[in-house]
């Protein structure tokens, strides 16, 4: 199977796991597009990437796009490789939800230009509200059905019965931002200049690409007062 997913047999192209390639339902359906519009359309689209996100539904989520780390520096060595991550504990929407379990947003980048290589990030689910967890609480200390109805009706909670609250992973949804500036060529310090929500747990990836923004900022320094002297 050719990058246009083409198979040895004229006519026939391949998709998804028969490939060989990266095993995950959404690439196989993009392949499956792809080859549908090289098969009836004159066209020769590419439909094989190294920048597959994925995302691995345990507790907590990990989600992870392109190279790694110890990948991006095997293949640029160390010094041409700069890594940027933040922890999940001093995200002020982590913060708001109760998170305090493990989690990190890492990006990898090269050290001169801000190219994303790839990135890695784990979360643990978005904590309760204080409305569901007082529910829960009630439920855990037997309180009576009347109380239970009456105390619904003052917070409004749901009439069904008591269940933890829907969880809200946000490791697959933060992925997705990486894949697309991925896709663009969009360089991490770019990403300081799009505007995120607050708060939000998509904002310390406006942070991070701003720390990087202003450190270059910094080192042209010199170079823009120059240039201001001379009016320029």
């Amino acid at each position: 199977v050719d990058a246009q997913l083409r198979t040895g047999v004229k006519g026939v192209c391949a998709a998804g796991d028969c490939t060989g390639d990266q095993q995950f339902t959404h690439y196989a359906g993009f392949q499956g597009s792809i080859a549908a519009r090289n098969l009836l359309l004159p066209l020769t689209s590419v439909g094989t990437s190294l920048s597959v996100p994925g995302c691995t539904f345990t507790s907590p989520e990990v989600a992870h796009i392109g190279m790694t780390r110890a990948a991006a520096v095997e293949a640029f060595d160390q010094d041409k490789v700069l890594v940027v991550t933040r922890e999940l504990k001093v995200v002020d929407r982590a913060k708001c939800a109760g998170q305090d379990g493990p989690g990190f947003i890492q990006v990898v980048t090269k050290a001169a230009s801000g190219e994303i290589l790839g990135a890695t990030i784990m979360a643990p689910p978005a904590g309760e509200s204080h409305l569901r967890a007082l529910h829960r609480r009630v439920v855990h200390l037997n309180t009576s059905s009347y109380r239970l109805a009456a105390l619904r009706t003052v917070i409004k909670l749901p009439a069904t019965s008591p269940s933890p609250c829907p969880r809200a992973p946000a490791t697959g949804e933060l992925i997705s931002e990486i894949a697309v500036a991925m896709h663009t060529k969009l360089k991490l310090p770019d990403l300081a200049l799009v505007m995120h929500a607050y708060p939000t747990y998509s904002l310390p990836l406006q942070v991070m690409a701003a720390s990087l923004y202003y450190k270059r900022l910094k080192k042209s320094a010199p170079l823009l007062a120059v240039l201001k002297k001379l009016g320029l």
